[in-house]
């Protein structure tokens, strides 16, 4: 609050003192501003970091689901070849029985 003129001789130093108050006040209020602004923006990277680590967690996975499908197509394929290899022994053998 701004002092009267009772309490200060001089308007100058009046309106000095009213101005200098009112630049504390703005001053404070813009700081207030800014921490909220910095709280906001903190919060906002902290979520922001979680959400990349569980991002990365989750692929993380997914490659090691991945991985392990993979080998088992491999293992799928390579009894497939061989149970293909078995059936057309059997079926040569089966032709040459006939044939006999």
């Amino acid at each position: 609050m701004c002092l009267s003129g009772s309490d200060v001789k001089n308007s100058f130093h009046v309106a000095t003192y009213c101005f200098v108050e009112q630049a504390k006040m703005s001053a404070e209020k813009t700081k207030q501003g800014l921490e909220q602004a910095n709280n906001d923006v903190t919060a906002e990277l902290k979520a922001a970091l979680t959400t990349r680590q569980e991002a990365e967690r989750r692929r993380k996975l997914a490659d090691a689901q991945l991985q392990e499908t993979s080998v088992r197509l491999a293992e799928t394929e390579a009894k497939s070849s061989e149970l293909t290899e078995k059936v057309n022994k059997l079926q040569v053998q089966m032709q040459s029985l006939v044939l006999k």
